[in-house]
């Protein structure tokens, strides 16, 4: 799930520079050039170099925390790394030495930090680090860091199987934004919620979510929403209407969602809008394009690790295989699977999951529900005890 940038943190909070010790930088130039200072240094002297007393700065913690964010997905750890120094800028020990509302710079810090570590593939490291945003968010008492925080805790837990927490967080962040007026990051918020109801089968709820989402991404609601972003949502909407048989309509929306060919897109963000149109090609009966597009996305999964999404992607494509009368090939996307990764048990969900869809083809079962089923068996690490 992509992140979207927040902007200033203290927009709308009253920051009285004059009762701290701090003495900020005269201008934004200035700021820039500590931060590029901070970067340009060995990674071994930098916690010395952030006790000086000219990097002590309200202004360099927001700026390096903004740079984090936009990062976030493109390299996660570099934002990561700026989040850590903004962390440390603002973590002083001496009193007198402290910068004004450190709370504040600390929780978006570590959640951050946590998403990153989530998209770099370190679940227990993001857990350990939203441990610590939440231990904080309740001094800051900032409604608008709670919906940043439970945005992106949402992320972890839908990757975790936890999709009922998943949705929990994002209706709590729905909540938070909605109050404060924040259309693209309720916009974002909603079109999650569309994918999840899309992997509950529930292709009616799914479409009025992504009808919401739509009209808050919208260039008059949210004119800084990035195009990736308004396209995923367009693509979600698409495959709500070609689950519910509104192919043609599914087909004119997914001309309208593409991008122009000039946006350049970080390649996870690529990934994700090519799996949308595999599976979309799929419920359009455009099978030849969805199993092109699908090998390729799982292909990067495999290169990237993967091994959730790899084995969601597979469970896609032999959905394609089964409709294209190739059912004997889901036997190669087990081997696949088996070959990229070492044993351990979500690897043996995955086999488990494939095998299951494929006895339900060969078998002629509902391949609706043996899909669904399957997907759950992925996903959920308990829904293996139903196999038991």
């Amino acid at each position: 799930m992509a992140a979207e940038p927040s902007g200033c943190i203290f927009a709308d909070e009253e920051i009285d520079m004059a009762s701290s010790a701090v003495v900020e930088p005269k201008n934004d130039v200035e700021v820039r050039q500590l931060m590029n200072e901070l970067l340009g240094t060995e990674d071994s002297e930098r916690p010395e170099l952030v006790q000086e007393e000219r990097f002590r700065s309200l202004a360099l913690a927001e700026l390096l925390i903004a740079e984090s964010e936009r990062f976030e997905e493109v390299s996660p750890a570099k934002a990561e790394e700026l989040a850590e120094l903004a962390e440390w800028i603002v973590d002083q020990p001496e009193p007198g030495h402290a910068v004004p509302h450190a709370g504040l710079i600390l929780a978006r810090s570590y959640s951050l930090q946590a998403n990153a570590r989530r998209l770099s593939g370190d679940h227990l490291g993001a857990e350990a680090r939203f441990e610590r945003a939440a231990s904080v968010i309740p001094e800051t008492e900032c409604v608008a860091e709670r919906g940043f925080y439970c945005q992106r805790l949402a992320c972890l837990r839908e990757e975790q199987g936890r999709l009922d927490e998943a949705a929990a967080l994002l209706w709590c962040a729905v909540d938070v934004f909605r109050t404060r007026r924040a259309f693209q990051a309720e916009g974002t918020c909603l079109c999650r919620l569309g994918f999840l109801a899309l992997r509950e089968n529930d292709a009616e709820r799914a479409s009025r979510l992504f009808g919401q989402a739509r009209v808050l991404l919208s260039p008059e609601l949210s004119p800084e929403c990035p195009e990736a972003l308004a396209a995923r949502c367009g693509l979600g909407m698409a495959l709500s209407l070609a689950a519910l048989g509104r192919a043609e309509v599914a087909r004119r929306l997914r001309e309208d969602s593409r991008m122009s060919g000039n946006v350049l897109l970080d390649p996870r963000s690529l990934m994700e809008l090519d799996w949308l149109e595999g599976r979309l090609a799929f419920l359009l009966g455009e099978h030849q394009e969805a199993a092109g597009r699908l090998s390729s996305v799982r292909l990067r999964l495999f290169l990237q690790r993967r091994l959730v999404d790899a084995a969601l992607c597979s469970l896609d494509l032999a959905r394609v295989y089964v409709a294209m009368d190739q059912e004997p090939r889901i036997r190669e996307l087990i081997d696949d699977l088996r070959r990229a990764f070492p044993v351990s048990f979500e690897q043996a969900r995955a086999d488990l999951a494939l095998d299951d869809y494929g006895a339900a083809a060969r078998e002629g079962r509902d391949l609706e529900k043996a899909a669904l089923e399957s997907m759950d068996l992925i996903r959920r690490p308990l829904a293996i005890l139903k196999k038991l």
